[in-house]
């Protein structure tokens, strides 16, 4: 897909997710998580057994489907966005923002408070949170315990 130099979010359309969409919405979060393998750290913090609803948009350029973001219900109405994806190609022109304002549309009749993360190297997905007035709250620190120690490893 070649998205020349055309201008950004007017090419987006976003809407809920359908289930014929689901397909696509797993192929992204099969490449988000091969994606997320390259960054340090890991996600954990939501756990999925607390989950009890969720909610997914898409983004299209036409009648591609190029992004997907999805809301979990985590606690009483306190909500998670637990995924976000864009094709690399539709990238840089607005579609991750696209995603954000229709969720954030949805979720201010549903949520008192929402949440979200990003891996410590994901400047990008990071700088959209903020974008859209998410800010930290608190950083989660960890170490595997099970593996061998060393001080090489204190600094990655």
């Amino acid at each position: 897909m070649h998205l020349g130099t055309r201008s950004s979010v007017s090419l987006v359309s976003v809407e809920r997710g359908q289930d014929a969409d689901l397909g696509v919405l797993l192929e992204h979060r099969s490449r988000s998580a091969i994606e997320a393998l390259s960054m340090r750290g890991d996600i954990d913090v939501f756990v999925k057994g607390d989950i009890t609803d969720e909610l997914f948009f898409v983004a299209r350029l036409d009648d591609t489907i190029v992004g997907t973001l999805v809301c979990s219900l985590w606690r009483l109405n306190h909500w998670c966005i637990s995924h976000v994806y864009v094709e690399p190609e539709a990238r840089d022109i607005g579609t991750a923002d696209a995603l954000m304002h229709a969720a954030l549309a949805t979720l201010g009749s549903l949520a008192g408070r929402i949440y979200a993360q990003a891996l410590p190297g994901d400047r990008a997905m990071k700088n959209l949170f903020e974008r859209h007035g998410l800010t930290a709250r608190t950083i989660v620190v960890g170490r595997d315990l099970s593996g061998p120690s060393t001080e090489e490893h204190a600094s990655q």
